[in-house]
């Protein structure tokens, strides 16, 4: 089966650029790759064509962008065997020490910060510094051969498979109910006009909450073993269409030998766990973007396709991959006015994922590029099924650093709806687990401006689990509109959206944030009454095992210290918001 790509374009160069495309190691050499330059960025899509094929071909666009691009957060080389990977790591820690403590010398010398400012950023960088080499220790043991192999034996026997993120709770990905699932589904295809949100009341939907968590948690297991495209670097740039990169760059390619490459990627990458989920909820899924990174990190789409929504997932951070670790610990403010205008600021790490301000010293897509890309043609596929002038929902998830990621992402297609075109696409919520700050006050003002407009409103909620390192051990001075804060203070990070802390039954769960005014009425609602949701949950911990199982969850949660870095993972998230009560929630001043 092909990819469905556009007819080549018989593109012709004296100035080429060989390409080779590797998976596990073994190279496929094709054609060269021309120079001449395109222009301009257009969706080509043939509206006949399967739709995760066309969906394949945007993505392929990103992973030769990426072979093209030394600005990538990480790019995999062909020998990127064991002993690379200690080196790079080794190599990239070393680079965050030179350009963090070079900006804090500079910055001192130059005398541009208030020395109050210059202290905490000091106390801030060394912090950091120290984590990451924690993180660059931790990662490098878990990297060893003998240990992966060992965990894999292990998750085998005792863990369903499941990868280190998920293994707490084999059963994780069985935890809902057919009814819980149809209820769900129900929800997430609920036309917007039919929503009840309003500058007065705001409603957590737990069926959604319930249902989108598990796709957060489920692209974890998707392995960190890509497709790596390796090329001879020319300096001539080019221009592209989105989904015919291959046509556009290359002259007699051997496409087939790509496709096959490709797709031999995709099907041997830890998609079993993933898959079975899919088929269980009876919904598809793609991946859809590299978010400008080769080895670990990616956007997926979920989507029923006798129905009129999608899901768009973003990966977490992978404990044992160090790349994810600088991402999350690159926590310069830096500005955000090219893509997200009068947002201020926002932490480079994460904007360097989603919004990098060069892909390539040549050209190519950009994740967001290619994630607005997929929606159109997501959406207007699914419409051609549905009856005239029915909208296709967009909701957004994540758990870590996926939420801040989906933050960014989210913000952007709020933003700018010229961005989706004239699909039928309306953005609805997002329901994020253990967000981390990712921006400025400035942000967080701008942000709330533009969810409170119009007559539709939507909500970004960030679901924090007890007290979650990472949704609440940063500082965080921007959250607070009483503060006055300079304009370098290192502490001044601010949340976006609304944040649900969630307790357990029958204590009321609080909320907090900015997103809106604390005289208005939160409610978490279901389509099942609360005695059947204790029903289903008590059939899930019904067994000794099980609750054996939890309550290890619940103790580990309390060690002090350890405990908010345990209360980060998935299952301990799935195991509270399974706990949690319906009903009206209560506002949490002063945090």
């Amino acid at each position: 089966m092909s990819l469905n790509l556009p007819t080549p374009l018989g593109l012709t160069s004296s100035n080429v650029m060989s390409l080779e495309v590797l998976v596990n190691g073994k190279a496929a050499e094709v054609a060269p790759l021309p120079q001449d330059a395109l222009g301009g960025m257009e969706v080509i899509s043939s509206a006949d064509a399967n739709i995760h094929d066309r969906l394949k071909a945007l993505r392929l666009d990103e992973v030769i962008t990426l072979a093209h691009s030394s600005l990538a957060t990480h790019t995999v080389q062909e020998d990127d065997s064991f002993p690379r990977s200690i080196v790079i790591p080794a190599i990239r820690y070393l680079q965050y020490l030179s350009s963090t403590w070079s900006n804090i010398f500079w910055a001192a010398l130059s005398n541009e910060i208030p020395l109050v400012d210059l202290f905490w950023s000091i106390a801030f960088a060394l912090l950091t510094s120290v984590l990451l080499a924690f993180a660059l220790l931790f990662c490098q043991v878990a990297n060893i051969p003998f240990i992966t192999n060992t965990y894999k034996k292990w998750a085998g026997k005792y863990a369903n498979g499941l990868g280190i993120v998920n293994a707490a709770n084999p059963r994780l990905f069985n935890a809902l109910t057919d009814p819980q699932v149809q209820a769900a589904k129900n929800a997430l295809s609920l036309p917007i006009e039919d929503s009840v949100n309003n500058n007065h009341n705001r409603v957590f939907d737990l069926d959604i909450a319930k249902f989108l968590l598990q796709f957060a948690a489920v692209v974890y297991e998707r392995k960190p073993n890509p497709v790596i495209l390796k090329m001879k670097r020319s300096g001539r740039a080019f221009g592209i269409h989105a989904g015919r990169l291959l046509y556009d760059l290359y002259e007699g390619v051997d496409v087939d030998r790509i496709e096959t490459a490709f797709r031999e990627s995709h099907d041997n990458n830890g998609e079993s766990a993933i898959a079975a989920l899919c088929e269980r909820f009876d919904v598809e899924y793609e991946h859809v973007s590299e978010l400008n990174n080769s080895s670990n990190s990616f956007c997926t789409f979920f989507w029923d396709s006798k129905s009129n929504w999608i899901v768009v997932a973003l990966k977490g951070t992978d404990p044992v991959q160090y790349s994810d670790w600088i991402t999350d610990l690159t926590t310069t403010l830096v500005e955000a006015e090219d893509f997200l205008p009068g947002f201020g600021k926002v932490i480079q790490g994460f904007k360097d994922r989603v919004f990098p301000s060069r892909v390539s010293e040549m050209g190519g897509t950009r994740p967001w590029d290619t994630i607005r890309f997929s929606l159109r043609i997501l959406a207007n596929h699914l419409a051609r099924d549905l009856p005239v002038g029915q909208k296709i929902n967009v909701w957004f998830t994540g758990h870590s650093l996926g939420c801040a990621l989906a933050s960014l992402v989210y913000a952007r297609a709020i933003d700018h709806p010229s961005d989706l075109g004239d699909s039928p696409i309306v953005i609805r919520d997002a329901y994020l687990f253990a967000a981390p700050v990712c921006g400025s006050r400035q942000s967080a003002v701008k942000f709330n401006d533009i969810m409170n407009e119009g007559p539709r409103l939507k909500t970004m909620w960030r679901v924090t689990n007890a007290d979650d390192a990472v949704a609440t051990l940063l500082p965080h001075l921007g959250d607070r509109p009483d503060l006055r804060l300079s304009s370098t203070n290192p502490a001044a990070f601010a949340h976006l959206g609304a944040e649900l802390k969630m307790k357990d039954y029958p204590e009321a769960s609080n909320v907090t944030g900015n997103l809106f005014s604390n005289d208005t009425v939160v409610e978490i609602r279901s389509a099942f009454t609360r005695a059947e949701v204790l029903a289903a949950r008590n059939q899930v911990i019904s067994t000794p095992a099980e609750r054996r199982r939890e309550e290890l969850g619940i103790l580990a949660e309390r060690i002090p210290l350890i405990g908010r870095f345990v209360a980060h993972d998935t299952v301990l998230y799935w195991d509270q918001i399974d706990r949690i009560a319906l009903g009206p929630v209560r506002w949490l001043t002063g945090a």
